[in-house]
């Protein structure tokens, strides 16, 4: 079966937004208390999601956790551009591909984080499609 298009995942593969994301949870809840974490184990969940699995036995209640959550996607925000970890060659493979067959970008981010990488990368134009993780009604971990 031939080819038909491509389709190439955001965070990590294009841009490694790891670092800038693992800084914005640590600028959110060490006030909190919460200091130390595993970001692989939060890594691609939702912003909520895994902020409440970091709270886990603490007594937060649901309004402060939607505070946490819109403080720490801020903060993601703030540090993408000041680093801009675009991945080394990664804009000239979909360059090159995408002269040849459509193709789309994948995020389990939120659309905020697409629309920042597309424009600080101006990358936007090769792709003909996009997803991110708000249009996932149940999010899940892959199993690996």
């Amino acid at each position: 079966m031939p080819l038909r298009g491509l389709i190439f995942d955001m965070d990590g593969v294009l841009w490694q937004s790891g670092p800038a994301h693992r800084q914005a949870y640590l600028d959110t809840l060490t006030p909190a208390g919460i200091t130390a974490f595993d970001y692989a184990k939060i890594a691609g969940q939702r912003t909520r999601d895994a902020i409440a699995s970091l709270a886990d036995g603490r007594n937060f209640s649901e309004a402060e956790i939607d505070a946490f959550t819109v403080q720490k996607s801020a903060r993601a925000l703030d540090h993408l551009p000041a680093t801009n970890p675009v991945t080394t060659h990664a804009l000239d493979v979909v360059a090159r591909l995408s002269a040849r067959l459509p193709d789309a970008l994948a995020t389990s981010g939120s659309p905020g984080s697409a629309d920042l990488f597309l424009d600080l990368t101006h990358a936007r134009p090769p792709f003909k499609a996009g997803q991110t993780g708000a249009a996932v009604a149940r999010p899940r971990r892959p199993p690996w």
